[in-house]
């Protein structure tokens, strides 16, 4: 969902891009700053997970898997990527 090409992380332009299309509120630089922890101007899966944890908690109390929903939303159901 957010890194459509499997890069393996997210740069503050996918966010741009995907907040343009759900048409999201929000600044992408102002959240990459607040959830890239190790500050290489990207986020990692776990970086990722951290920011999606309130959305984690909500779709696993609907009966889902959230380690599932996390990654199909950062790479799509073909990522490789894996939990730091």
């Amino acid at each position: 969902m957010f890194d459509q090409d499997n890069k393996g992380y997210i740069t503050e332009q996918d966010l741009v891009q995907k907040f343009g299309e759900i048409e999201l509120d929000a600044d992408p630089a102002r959240v990459l700053s607040r959830y890239d922890r190790d500050r290489d101007g990207r986020l990692s899966y776990g970086e990722f997970s951290k920011m999606v944890s309130p959305l984690n908690y909500e779709y696993h109390g609907r009966g889902g898997s959230s380690s599932s929903w996390g990654r199909s939303s950062f790479g799509g159901p073909k990522s490789t990527l894996t939990p730091a």
